[in-house]
């Protein structure tokens, strides 16, 4: 599976695509082994930094970037108000 993964990540590389939006962390991973330099949008991934593929939530650095699933309830911005926990 992964190696397909790869494969279909890698030719859409070649093809020339402008950005590849991958769905969950084994697509993200293979999308990132396949370029460094075409934009990847990922979701579904409930720890990107912890999987390795953005250097913080902030500041993802690099190629990718995109959705978790990670939710932190303690800062909720809602209708233009702020609302924090504590």
């Amino acid at each position: 599976m992964k190696s397909r993964v790869f494969r279909l990540a890698a030719d859409l590389v070649h093809g020339g695509v402008d950005v590849i939006v991958s769905s969950g962390p084994t697509a993200t991973r293979q999308a990132k082994r396949a370029t460094s330099t075409v934009p990847i949008v990922m979701t579904f991934d409930d720890d990107p930094v912890g999987s390795g593929f953005v250097a913080s939530l902030a500041r993802p650095g690099g190629n990718v970037t995109g959705l978790s699933t990670r939710f932190d309830a303690s800062c909720l911005h809602l209708h233009g108000q702020d609302f924090k926990s504590g």
